[in-house]
């Protein structure tokens, strides 16, 4: 409504707020399903909806998931939002995929460094390290590809030194 407290919910949203009767959550605020640190921030986004702009965003949820939605003006009267659509998805599981590929590209940066570093170490020359770099960067390509074809469950050893020397 125009003070931003939910009037209806569908039994998909009521799922996603752990509540079974769509009774328990009419006259609560939009905003008491919505995480401490994002609250700031969605409150303005509410406001924002409320004097006629939409918005979509994502958040953290009070009841622990992350949440993408969104706030649409839906009704106006005399130039006053008096009541707002918003749809929202569960987007946990995407989110910690997303936080997961992070993880490991950052890992994978780090190994990298690593091996410019002990490459550069190493070579007396640019062409000395041009060549070495290479070589380490492909083996460490060859690796990923052995992991990513087996679904990250691990490589055995002797497949990983195998790899490692292109032999």
């Amino acid at each position: 409504d125009g003070d931003g407290c939910l009037l209806s919910m569908n039994r998909s949203g009521l799922e996603m707020i752990h509540e079974t009767d769509e009774r328990d959550i009419i006259g609560r605020h939009y905003l008491n399903v919505v995480g401490d640190r994002d609250l700031a921030r969605v409150s303005s986004l509410l406001d924002q909806a409320l004097a006629g702009e939409p918005s979509e965003f994502e958040f953290h949820a009070s009841v622990g998931k992350h949440f993408r939605s969104n706030l649409v003006p839906a009704v106006i009267e005399n130039g006053v939002v008096t009541r707002l659509l918003s749809i929202t998805q569960d987007v946990t599981d995407h989110r910690r995929l997303v936080d997961e590929l992070d993880h490991r590209v950052k890992n994978n940066l780090a190994a990298v460094l690593a091996l410019c570093d002990r490459t550069r170490r190493s070579a007396s020359t640019i062409d000395q390290f041009t060549h070495a770099f290479d070589g380490r960067i492909r083996a460490l390509a060859r690796s990923h590809d052995a992991l990513a074809e087996r679904h990250w469950e691990g490589v055995m050893l002797f497949e990983v030194l195998r790899l490692a020397l292109d032999v």
